[in-house]
């Protein structure tokens, strides 16, 4: 008996290590793609002539940024079912937006069609996971017509207080021994399909939704995904546009590992009218701090920081200054870190636009001139 159960641990445990093996491979291929995309749009960007190409290619790579942090945080909602961001939606501009994207994935020999009422439903979900639920369900699509077909992306307002996306294909259909697995964690019948339907399907039920596959043997394949509806938020009138963040000066501490991360960080906020102090590891963050502790108004600090992690040179430097502000940055953050969250700690997600960085920094020194004066 001790024997039988040896054999089902090891092959238990090489069934796991395929698995990952699966999924670094899936991962590869997606940010291979994107970054040929990121890299196409650099060359492009060096021989643009009108500021309409520039545009057009700065576009494509934000995309190409946005569909990478959509994998990365799909990832994250697998390994540890991380929480959706999530805020009131138009699925069909969503789709739209996906669409764009499309036609620079999709070969010449798949035409890509979209039905979008007008108006369409609301949904509340993160924008960034739903953009990867439409993208990997229509890659799928692609991966399934190697010869060419129809892609069709639709949203559908049934009236029953759901909103439906549906994706549909022309492609050989999904055979029913494979329509039983094709929601399995790693099951993938394509070269490279990343994180795969499973993750789909686990984002769309984080979102109070469910999943479900239409295929009849060779007439295609129709992937439908039915979410809650909700209310349009009301629209505001045009305002000025927020005037951007700027500091007068005030020594912020930035912690952070890698230097090109760093480097840009540190830019972003001298450039907004900072003054800056940087550390490599906790170690010489905490060295600095003791060295200005007087001078520093803001700690910015890495989570996964050497020697020292974040969490735990914000607890020694909260010791010698309990009420400095500080903005904690990670691209998977802990739970504990996330629950750390208050008047004085905020946190930032990478990846993350340089002005999210200097809003908070002038939000953080802002809230903390307030507790001064209350003290």
């Amino acid at each position: 008996m001790a024997e039988n159960g040896d054999v089902s641990q090891r092959l238990l445990q090489a069934q796991r290590m395929e698995a990952i093996g699966q999924l670094a491979s899936g991962m590869a291929h997606d940010f291979t793609n994107l970054l040929t995309v990121i890299a196409a749009h650099v060359e492009f960007l060096d021989g643009a002539k009108t500021r309409e190409e520039i545009q057009r290619s700065l576009q494509s790579m934000r995309c190409a940024v946005e569909q990478g942090t959509g994998i990365a945080r799909a990832l994250l909602s697998f390994h540890r079912r991380m929480r959706p961001q999530k805020v009131p939606i138009d699925l069909g501009h969503s789709v739209d937006q996906a669409a764009r994207m499309l036609h620079r994935l999709l070969p010449a020999a798949i035409e890509l069609k979209s039905q979008i009422p007008h108006p369409s439903p609301w949904i509340e979900a993160d924008p960034v996971q739903l953009q990867h639920v439409v993208l990997n369900l229509a890659v799928n699509s692609r991966d399934a017509m190697t010869h060419g077909g129809v892609l069709e992306l639709r949203v559908r307002d049934p009236g029953n207080g759901k909103a439906v996306l549906e994706v549909e294909d022309t492609g050989p259909g999904i055979p029913e021994e494979v329509r039983e697995r094709v929601f399995e964690p790693f099951f993938t019948t394509h070269q490279g399909t990343g994180l795969g339907l499973s993750v789909v399907q686990s984002i769309v039920q984080d979102h109070a939704g469910t999943m479900e596959l239409d295929s009849r043997g060779e007439s295609g394949s129709c992937f439908r995904a039915t979410f809650p509806k909700v209310s349009a938020p009301p629209v505001e009138p045009d305002s000025d546009p927020a005037p951007v963040a700027t500091g007068s000066g005030q020594l912020i501490l930035l912690a952070e590992d890698d230097s090109q991360v760093r480097a840009v960080m540190g830019g972003t906020l001298v450039s907004a009218g900072y003054s800056l102090c940087g550390a490599a590891d906790g170690r010489e963050a905490l060295d600095r701090f003791e060295k200005q502790k007087e001078e520093i108004a803001l700690v910015v600090l890495d989570l996964d920081l050497p020697y020292r992690n974040g969490v735990e040179c914000l607890a020694e430097i909260r010791e010698r200054k309990p009420h400095l502000p500080a903005i904690l940055v990670s691209g998977n953050p802990p739970e504990e870190v996330e629950a750390m969250q208050d008047h004085r700690t905020t946190l930032l997600m990478k990846p993350f636009p340089m002005a999210e960085l200097t809003r908070l920094a002038h939000s953080q020194l802002n809230q903390g001139k307030e507790r001064s004066r209350g003290r």
